[in-house]
Parts: structure tokens; C-alpha cells; sequence
């Protein structure tokens, strides 16, 4: 359990055989990296988040397991970072019931292709920039607070069997739709005051 850690002048590094728990956990000027390893035991080791920040820097969060957010349906962002990359081997990001709240400033980057679990992502009030999230052949679940927009260049979004996506404030744009490759498709503009187009380019 990180009850409280903090770096405001450089990163921090964590690998655990066991589950992560990581309640409050800053680098300010850093990055965050949390990775569990459970070389020959018995069941994956999990990582769960409530608060992780790098707000000048990268999250990376490789999980043997699943990654899911630690306390259930709090309203704040369970991590916070210019950008975040997600890696779960076991289980999947998040959980239909509850999705992990994310809050990247320039991309999101999350795969779940070495058991093609489902990956669930919502941004609460921000614009989710996407870079790439692979969930091979499961789904992958957006909820966008704003915009969700492709952050990549002109490389590929999203990689699923299935990508349902909401947002408030539009999907991709004219000039930079979000690139796809899934073979069912669902999206909406949702919400008080949702506005914008959907601009989708599914391969």
C-alpha cells in the first residue's frame, strides 16, 4: 500500500511481487512508473490507483494482472499525467461497472493484448487524447468528460474486437479523425450541452 508517496524533484520507480495499491503517489517533476512481477507465483499481481500524478511527466503502470481503480466511484482522476500508458497482462483496465478515470494531458496509451480483456476509460472532465489502446481481440469502452481526440499523428487509435465510445464535446475531427480498427463500431455525442462532430476513419 502507498498511503503517501512523493517525489517533487525527480521520478519514482516501484516494482512489487505483490498486488500495488497506490493511494497517493507524485512526482512533480518526474515520472511515475509502478510494475508488478510475479515471476512463478500462483495468481497475477494486481494494481489498483486512486491517486497517481506526474503531471510533468509520463505514467507507466504494467500490471501482471489487472490495473482498476482502488476506490470505487470516486469522482476525481485516478491518474493524472502529460501522458499515460497503461499495460495489463491479466484482466483487463478497469471494469464495465466501474471505469478507471484518467486524465492525460497529451496521450493515452493502454494494452490488454496479452489476454484480450477489455479496456474501460473515462476522462470526468477533460478531453481524452488518444495515442493507441489495443485490447486485441476484446473491446475497448470510452467515456470523454469533453472531446476524445487522436493524439498520434496519423497512426492507428484504437485496436479492438469492439470500441463503444462517448463523449460530450465530439469524436476526432475533420482535419484528424480517429483512426480505428474494430469491427463494430458504436459512438455518441451524450450528455447536458453535448455538442460536436463524430469524425471516425474505421479500417
Amino acid at each position: 500500500l502507498l498511503t503517501s508517496l512523493t517525489n517533487s524533484n525527480g521520478l519514482i520507480d516501484i516494482t512489487a511481487a505483490g498486488d500495488i495499491t497506490a493511494a497517493f503517489v507524485v512526482a512533480s517533476l518526474g515520472d511515475v512508473t509502478l510494475k508488478t512481477d510475479t515471476a512463478g507465483a500462483p495468481t497475477p499481481a494486481d494494481v489498483y490507483v486512486n491517486d497517481v500524478e506526474a503531471t510533468n511527466g509520463t505514467v507507466n503502470i504494467t500490471s501482471a494482472g489487472y490495473i482498476r481503480e482502488a476506490t470505487h466511484s470516486d469522482t476525481g482522476p485516478d491518474i493524472t499525467a502529460g501522458t499515460i500508458t497503461l499495460v495489463a497482462k491479466a484482466g483487463g483496465i478497469g471494469v464495465a461497472t466501474n471505469y478507471l478515470n484518467v486524465d492525460a494531458a497529451t496521450e493515452l496509451n493502454a494494452d490488454t493484448t496479452v489476454d484480450n480483456a477489455n479496456i474501460y476509460l473515462q476522462s470526468s472532465a477533460d478531453n481524452m487524447p488518444v495515442g493507441l489502446l489495443d485490447s486485441g481481440t476484446g473491446n475497448v469502452y470510452l467515456s470523454g468528460g469533453q472531446a476524445i481526440t487522436h493524439a498520434n499523428g496519423t497512426t492507428n487509435n484504437i485496436t479492438a474486437n469492439a470500441a463503444v465510445l462517448e463523449s460530450v464535446e465530439g469524436i476526432g475531427s475533420g482535419a484528424n479523425p480517429l483512426d480505428t480498427t474494430v469491427s463494430y463500431l458504436a459512438a455518441q455525442n451524450i450528455g447536458t450541452g453535448a455538442s460536436g462532430n463524430i469524425d471516425i476513419t474505421n479500417t
